[in-house]
């Protein structure tokens, strides 16, 4: 099996291109894209190649924890392996079946890095699991299938309140677009990190970092607005198959208009007119508020694996902290 770090941003769209079916989270485009704006990010991607072609890829952020100085020179001795971070989808990548002994091949490589932990969080429509030395964890994501017609969506999916709540929206004279044009970003932006002022306030995402994924050309933006005002906007991350519902935002003062509800409506005829399989509505991080909004639309629990690998060395070393900070 070799081994190879510095992977080519065009050898990687091959290797998605013949997959057909993944995530933007996994696409080089999210890796660099992160990795600029998170200081202590830095990409690690592995391609495996095997002697009769299998090519696998994983793309993997090296997240740093600990460093020490050494003369004029800082030396890492301590960071986590993650494929990928941020709430996103990463796992192994390959449009070939990957046998039990290159599965094999690729942990006994992954075992040997010296590391204080690698987490693979698996794209719920390839749940590939390495060796078994791996500890296996399940989560769930929301999705709305978008093989159908909207009338099935209305009738089926939606019930007698969102419906109401959407009339009401049109009612009101919420107008809903999609756009990039710089001034309504620049609108979006600020609506956007007020908003995640309001409840993430030690894991806020940087500024822009959200800018840079709003103008990729595989992200769109639907904003709503009442007169030149911008009220509410869904950032969505596009893969050939799926839309990833990433990031929205809404001034509070007009949710009794409920125009973020009315943006969906937008977003799922767009997805069913462009021909995406689902709309993946991602998890609720047990935030209540999150969680009742995407349990409105009725939609699909899907579950995918998440594989996680420690260091004996550094769980004994965290063991030891906590215990002196008693």
């Amino acid at each position: 099996m070799k081994v190879i770090e510095n992977i080519s941003e065009k050898k990687w769209l091959e290797i998605l291109d013949r997959k057909k079916e993944y995530s933007f989270f996994q696409t080089p485009d999210f890796s660099s894209i992160i990795c600029k704006h998170i200081k202590n990010y830095e990409e690690a991607h592995k391609l495996f190649i095997f002697d009769e072609g299998t090519e696998v890829l994983l793309p993997l952020i090296k997240i740093k924890h600990l460093s020490v100085r050494l003369g004029k020179h800082s030396r890492e001795v301590a960071y986590n392996l993650v494929s990928l971070p941020l709430g996103a989808y990463g796992g192994l990548i390959s449009a070939n079946p990957i046998s039990d002994e290159q599965l094999k091949e690729i942990s006994n490589y992954l075992i040997s890095i010296n590391t204080m932990g690698i987490l693979i969080i698996n794209y719920p429509a390839s749940n590939i699991l390495l060796s078994n030395i791996f500890k296996i964890d399940e989560n769930k994501t929301l999705v709305i299938p978008l093989n159908c017609t909207y009338e099935d969506i209305w009738n089926n999916r939606f019930d007698s309140k969102i419906r109401a709540e959407i009339r009401k929206a049109q009612k009101e004279g919420v107008v809903v677009k999609e756009i990039k044009d710089d001034e309504i970003v620049k609108k979006y932006l600020l609506l956007s990190d007020k908003s995640m002022g309001n409840w993430a306030k030690k894991d806020r995402l940087p500024i822009d970092m959200i800018r840079n994924l709003i103008y990729n050309q595989n992200s769109r933006l639907w904003v709503a607005m009442i007169k030149d005002e911008l009220v509410a906007g869904v950032l969505m991350l596009c893969s050939p198959n799926e839309m990833y519902y990433y990031q929205s935002a809404m001034n509070k003062n007009y949710s009794k208009f409920y125009p973020t509800k009315y943006i969906f409506e937008f977003v799922m005829k767009y997805g069913i007119a462009n021909g995406y399989k689902m709309l993946n509505l991602g998890g609720s991080g047990g935030i209540r508020n999150v969680e009742h909004f995407k349990m409105s639309f009725n939609p699909e629990t899907v579950t995918y694996k998440i594989q996680l690998l420690t260091s004996k060395f550094w769980d004994k070393m965290r063991k030891l902290k906590n215990y002196l900070q008693k």
